[in-house]
């Protein structure tokens, strides 16, 4: 992204935090995803994915859970199409997978999240209502719950 392509927000006055409290009793500020997400709107979003529009399915195989909705938070606000969230217990995979056909995987969407979370990518015959399925892997919690 070049600089000129930057938008600064400063955030003390803009209404995305909410009070807190810790499990010591320490008063804290935290960031209110949803009113941060309308804060920056579509700044964040690549013109070019949100053209080509491909249904993404998003699915948990991890134990945590609300994991798939961070990850479709972050994807929506670059402009993809989140369709369906799931969780999949049938698989265990370590790390991220993203599974579609040949010619979905040369579409800046797909590079994008390639690039994006390092995940492989996996040939699908698609017979489900996705154009691209996005397979969290165990690796990937590491990315939103610290140890």
């Amino acid at each position: 992204m070049p600089p000129s392509d930057m938008v600064f927000f400063d955030l003390t006055y803009q209404g995305v935090f909410e009070d807190s409290m810790l499990a010591d009793g320490t008063p804290v500020k935290k960031i209110d995803p949803g009113s941060l997400t309308f804060l920056l709107g579509t700044h964040a979003e690549d013109a070019q994915i949100r053209k080509e529009n491909l249904r993404i399915a998003v699915f948990n195989t991890t134990a945590s859970s609300g994991l798939a909705q961070k990850v479709t938070r972050i994807m929506e606000g670059l402009g993809f199409h989140v369709g369906s969230i799931a969780n999949d217990e049938t698989i265990q995979p370590s790390a991220c997978i993203i599974k579609s056909n040949k010619d979905i995987q040369q579409t800046n969407s797909v590079q994008t999240l390639r690039w994006l979370y390092g995940c492989a990518v996996e040939d699908e015959v698609q017979d489900s209502q996705s154009d691209v399925s996005f397979i969290i892997g165990t690796d990937f919690e590491k990315r939103f719950f610290p140890y």
